[in-house]
Order: structure tokens, then sequence, then C-alpha cells
């Protein structure tokens, strides 16, 4: 094995280590206790830490494993958790939309309510409360259909059933229409009743329109109020720990590096410590193989 890739080999085991440690120390941060106090209460050796921690901290993490400190081996009791509460408000405001069948104000007002439920992704909810001037009611498109505008109209004592004795258009609904049909009929006889003296007519007028109608209607109203959201500011855990004195003249104390973590720290770091020996092993291995190689090369 050449000094080249020596080199690299070592230096790929040093960033794996480096991450490594990063990765681990980040799991192994030790919280510190905001006030520790040893009490004797009935007889019974109390020592009780208070901690101030964020929610993401796993309560486990702060219970110690068994520890002597003053004369007297500690072992955990009890945890209570006490949560600090703080309350945010933002003012909000919110449209509703309705689809509705016309376009009169009043007889739609019914369809709102007074007030609505809001909540957001962000965990604020309340009540937001109708804005009564902002009410209005839009047209949502417009359509075009066509219809016919017809009439009828009699005429009597005509001479002769000519259409150009009968008017061609008449008023209607401000229309004009024009003839579509005419009905006649013979009203009297003359010469043995072979030949008609008079006639009537029953014409119909009629006209094709185009007219525009609503497609539909949608009412919309704004809703305002407060909301709120209550969140954890910080937790606070407090661990008892019950003391039993030691009676051994001489005493053992495990106050020093792994006094201050709890039994899941300790794992870690100890995983820690196992993993920087592998390395350190490895490291020696290399060096070892690499010495015998140059000495196996020919002088």
């Amino acid at each position: 094995m050449n000094s080249f890739f020596k080199k690299r080999y070592i230096k790929k085991i040093i960033l794996s280590f480096f991450f490594i440690t990063i990765s681990i120390s980040n799991a192994v941060a030790i919280e510190v206790p905001i006030s520790s106090e040893t009490a004797n209460i009935n007889g019974k050796q109390i020592l009780t830490e208070v901690y101030n921690v964020s929610s993401e901290v796993d309560p486990e993490d702060l219970i110690k494993s068994d520890f002597s400190s003053q004369s007297f081996v500690y072992t955990f009791e009890s945890i209570t958790k006490d949560e600090s509460k703080i309350e945010s408000v933002k003012n909000v405001e919110q449209e509703v939309t309705i689809p509705v069948e016309s376009k009169n104000l009043n007889n739609n007002l019914s369809l709102l309510n007074a007030y609505i439920n809001y909540n957001d992704e962000e965990g604020y909810e309340g009540n937001l409360y109708l804005l009564p001037d902002t009410v209005k009611i839009t047209t949502d498109g417009y359509a075009y259909k066509n219809s016919t505008v017809s009439d009828t109209k009699t005429y009597t004592g005509l001479e002769y059933n000519d259409p150009t004795l009968i008017p061609q258009t008449v008023q209607k609904n401000g229309y004009t229409l024009s003839i579509s049909s005419i009905d006649w009929n013979e009203e009297s006889m003359v010469q043995d009743g072979t030949i008609p003296s008079t006639f009537s007519a029953i014409v119909t007028y009629t006209k094709t329109v185009s007219s525009s109608y609503a497609t539909g209607y949608t009412m919309t109203a704004k809703y305002k109020g407060d909301v709120s959201k209550t969140s954890i500011e910080n937790i606070k855990y407090t661990v008892n720990y019950v003391g039993s004195e030691i009676e051994s003249e001489i005493t053992v104390s495990n106050n020093g590096f792994f006094g201050n973590m709890s039994n899941n720290q300790v794992i870690i770091v100890s995983v820690l410590f196992s993993i920087i020996l592998l390395i350190i092993i490895a490291i020696i291995v290399i060096v070892i193989k690499n010495r015998k190689y140059k000495t196996r090369l020919p002088q």
C-alpha cells in the first residue's frame, strides 16, 4: 500500500469519525438543572433537581442512574411535569361565498350566519363575525335565448279573401309583429249560396326575439375577528431522588464524567468511545501493514 492510498484511506476514516462525533454530540447534549436542592423530609433524604427545557426534550433523558453525593447514594423516585403556556392572538378576515337564486339581497340575508368558526394550520382558532356592509350579490354570467312573441287578430266584413286587405304588422310589448298565418272564413253567401259576399280572417302575428338572462348569482360576505392559539413556551420538570446513607468509611463517588448523565446519554457516550477505539485500532493496523510492506521492498 503506497503512502498516497494510505493517507487517502486515513483521511476518509477521520472524516467519518468527525461526522459521527457531531451527530452523537448533538444527541448527548446534557441539560443542566436550574436548581438542585437536598432536604430531609420525615427522615427521608430527598434530592430535587429542576429543569427548564423545550418540548423537544425527552424527560427520560433527565433521569440519572444511581449516583452518590455527600455520603448518600441517590436513586430515582419520581418526575413531574409543569407546562408554561403562552397565548398568541391575531386578527383575521375571511370571505365567504354562497350561491343564491336571485339578486334580491333582502331575500338572501337569512342564508348568512352571524359568525363562523375559524382554524388554520398554525393552530389559531376562534369565531369570526359578519361585517354587514360587505355583503353583496354579483351575477355569475349571462346567456342568451330565443323566444316568440305572438298575437292573434280577427278581421270581419272583408269583401275578398285578399291578404292585402289585412294589416301586415301589429305592435305588442314594444315589438313589431308580422303575419305568420291567416285562417279565412266565409261569412255570407249570394246567388243561392254559391258565391260568398264577405269574408272573415283570423290572423296570427309573430316575432322571434333574443334575450339575455343571468346564469346564476353569488353572494359574498366578509367575516372578521380575533383568533388565538395556546402554545407551550417551556416545560419544567422536577426530578426527585431518594438518598440512602453510605455506611462504609470508604465511599466511591460516581459523580465523574457519567454522573451528570441520564441512562440514555451514558449508553450513547459509551458507543461513541467504542467507535473512537475501533478507529484508532484501524489506523494502527494500517500503519503496521505499511511498515511491513516497506521492509519487504528490495533495498
